[in-house]
C-alpha cells in the first residue's frame, strides 16, 4: 500500500531519477543551513506527490514546467526541462506545455519559460550529471 512506502527513499530515488545527481548539491547546500530541509523535500515533493499513482512522471513534469512558467520561475522551468527530457518527454512537448501558457500567463513569463529551456536543450549533451542513471 502506497502508505508503507519509505516516503524518503523512495522520494530520493525520483529526485535522482528526474533530476540527476547534479541537482542534489543545492539540497545539501541547503542542508548546511537547515539539515531538515532536503529531507522534506524528498519525503513530501518527490516520494510522496510525485509518487501518486495517476500520472506518469512525464505528464508530472510536464505540468510543473506549466506552473513553474506562470509563477515566472525560469530556474525552475530549466530544472524541469531536465526532468522532463529524463521521463522521456520530447523538446516539442516541452515546448507545447510552455506555448499553453501563454494566453493564462503572459507573454513575457512565456518568453523566460522559453529561454529557460532552449538553455537546457543547448547545453544537453554536455551534461552528463543532468541525467538520470
Amino acid at each position: 500500500p502506497f502508505m508503507a512506502v519509505d516516503r524518503k527513499k523512495r522520494g530520493l530515488e525520483i529526485n535522482i531519477g528526474c533530476m540527476g545527481e547534479g541537482k542534489r548539491q543545492t539540497l545539501e547546500r541547503i542542508r548546511k543551513l537547515v539539515p531538515a530541509y532536503p529531507d522534506l523535500v524528498d519525503e513530501f515533493c518527490w516520494g510522496t506527490v510525485w509518487d501518486q499513482p495517476g500520472l506518469d512522471k512525464k505528464m508530472r513534469s510536464l505540468i510543473t514546467i506549466a506552473v513553474a512558467t506562470a509563477q515566472d520561475l525560469p530556474k525552475e522551468v530549466g530544472l524541469h526541462t531536465r526532468g522532463a527530457l529524463n521521463h522521456g518527454a520530447t523538446q516539442e512537448e516541452i515546448t507545447q506545455a510552455i506555448m499553453q501558457c501563454v494566453p493564462y500567463t503572459g507573454i513575457p513569463k512565456v518568453n523566460h519559460a522559453f529561454i529557460a529551456a532552449m538553455d537546457v536543450f543547448d547545453q544537453w549533451d554536455d551534461h552528463d550529471e543532468w541525467k538520470a542513471k
